[in-house]
């Protein structure tokens, strides 16, 4: 699995008191990579996820990219849910890991949420990182990466002053 190559990605120094974490040499580049990988993991101690399970997400785009990348490299089935107006790129990004897109009304991630749910209801064997309800999401940063930003900033001799981060499902925050 991608476990090992996800996280510990550079602390850069921006300017005298900024400094910025490039979660783009995560394998799919982002930070999704880091809820998704440990929810999977957990899913699997825990017997959710076998080598049938068929991994699934509603997403616009960095989920269901990194959904998709770890679904390859376990060999696992991945149905993608999203808005028919989100990003070609990131589409074809989540093809390449072999995943399948299915589209929901453009706009209309409610549909997307929706459509993942029924799917999971009427397919036996499925599992879902549900990144917008599982608080495994923000557990994963505060117990990984607010530590790995921590340890790095000490290492350099620095305190933490204050937090910014872009928000899409909010699990970094």
């Amino acid at each position: 699995m991608l476990e090992r190559i996800t996280g510990n990605t550079p602390l850069i120094k921006i300017s005298d008191k900024i400094y910025g974490k490039l979660e783009t040499y995560n394998p799919s580049g982002s930070v999704k990579d880091r809820m998704v990988q440990y929810t999977v993991k957990k899913a699997r101690c825990y017997g959710d996820i076998n080598e049938k399970t068929t991994l699934c997400e509603a997403t616009s785009g960095n989920t269901g990219i990194a959904l998709s990348a770890i679904a390859a490299s376990l060999g696992l089935d991945c149905h993608i849910f999203m808005p028919s107006d989100m990003s070609e790129e990131r589409r074809q990004m989540m093809r390449v890991y072999g995943a399948n897109i299915i589209d929901a009304p453009p706009s209309n991630f409610e549909k997307a949420i929706e459509m993942r749910d029924h799917f999971m209801l009427s397919h036996k064997n499925v599992w879902s990182p549900n990144q917008f309800s599982n608080p495994d999401n923000v557990e994963c940063h505060r117990t990984i990466t607010a530590r790995e930003i921590s340890c790095q900033l000490e290492s350099l001799g620095e305190k933490w002053g204050a937090f910014i981060h872009g928000s899409g499902t909010g699990g970094t925050i």
